[in-house]
């Protein structure tokens, strides 16, 4: 679906959900940062908006992965919603679905040491699927530096200088050793 005349995250919601026969009313957009999530109560679900130039094979991946450890390993993510593939909006945004989860409210708020032993469950987990890419480090600076929109608040120089110093740190990473091996790594943590 191509559609140029997208202006917002629910704009983009409504053309994804009319993409796959799904109910938008009433939908709600529920916190916008480097992605846009948005609620779709008729089908206890939820929207996940991703803007920006991106691999679509990823985001698929994600999906993939996180449907993996749910059923897998009963790992508690969010699940991606049955039988509904992402949708590319237009060029630059791209919307995938998923369960929604309301959020009880909670006697104490969480720490880093939730986030600290969810991250140390997902790193124990194994075997990992075959077909995963290895991480790459800064792989979406790299992207982003290649973009038009840098270069729009980028001089010339300073996306070299930053492209320079990003292959500096992947060859200083290559050269370390990784004491816990192979493992799943969580992008946003």
């Amino acid at each position: 679906m191509r559609d140029s005349a997208v202006r917002s995250p629910q704009d983009a919601v409504r053309a994804a959900c009319a993409a796959r026969g799904l109910d938008a009313t009433k939908l709600r957009l529920l916190h916008h940062y480097s992605n846009a999530v948005v609620l779709l109560p008729r089908e206890d679900a939820v929207a996940r908006v991703t803007l920006g130039r991106h691999d679509v094979a990823q985001l698929r991946r994600s999906q993939y992965v996180t449907g993996w450890l749910v059923d897998q390993h009963s790992f508690p993510a969010t699940r991606p919603l049955p039988g509904v593939d992402l949708v590319q909006v237009d060029a630059v945004t791209t919307v995938s679905f998923w369960v929604y989860y309301p959020q009880p409210e909670l006697p104490q708020p969480l720490t880093s040491a939730h986030l600290g032993c969810l991250l140390a469950d997902l790193h124990a987990i194994s075997p990992l699927p075959r077909d995963l890419p290895r991480w790459v480090p800064l792989g979406s600076l790299k992207h982003a530096l290649q973009d038009d929109t840098a270069a729009s608040v980028l001089t010339d120089a300073d996306r070299h200088w930053l492209q320079l110093r990003v292959e500096e740190v992947r060859d200083e990473l290559a050269s370390l050793d990784w004491p816990l091996g192979d493992g799943l790594i969580h992008g946003d943590a």
